[in-house]
């Protein structure tokens, strides 16, 4: 007896329904989008945008373990300042002047506190998708900020209406390992 011979008409047609649904979940699912990456923890970014109305612009840099950096490009009366948070410290640098503080010092509505803050959410996972498209993810991020990335998990806006913060990034570049 041959293979052919041993399998009957309803076991070949059961085998060939199979096959077409194995088959059919396997294109549908290869076909499909694949999941957002979640926003990167660990980057460096070009930011401007606004905050309470005035025009801002640096650099930022966040790392693990709650170290952050932003280098202030505008507004013009403060370009040049540095802020650099490391083991709970705070340091303000401009030129060769520095002065550094316990970050609880700085105001909890200060540029760089909600910089942090909103950081510290992505860094801790304390976020939520809001809503996916075909290019952007849009997270809630904890003390109404709302995050939109990329569907790569780089940062495109960071606003707060409550707050008075809007930034848009640029040159961003995720210093996290790729898994």
């Amino acid at each position: 007896m041959n293979r052919g011979e041993l399998m009957t008409k309803p076991a070949k047609t059961l085998y060939v329904i199979f096959l077409c649904a194995f088959g059919g979940v396997c294109v549908l699912t290869g076909c499909a989008g694949s999941a957002p990456k979640p926003p990167a923890a660990k980057f460096s970014s070009d930011f401007s945008g606004s905050f309470n109305s005035l025009g801002i612009s640096g650099r930022m840099n966040v790392g693990s373990g709650g170290l952050m950096s932003l280098r202030i490009d505008e507004p013009n009366t403060i370009s040049g300042l540095e802020i650099i948070y490391k083991d709970g410290c705070v340091s303000l640098s401009e030129n060769e002047a520095v002065c550094t503080a316990d970050e609880a010092y700085l105001p909890s509505g200060s540029l760089p506190s909600m910089l942090k803050a909103a950081a510290g959410s992505i860094a801790e996972g304390r976020f939520e998708m809001q809503r996916e498209t075909d290019e952007t993810v849009t997270y809630v991020l904890d003390d109404d900020f709302v995050l939109v990335a990329d569907r790569e998990g780089r940062y495109l806006s960071l606003k707060s209406s409550g707050k008075g913060l809007e930034l848009d990034f640029q040159n961003f570049s995720s210093t996290q390992p790729q898994k």
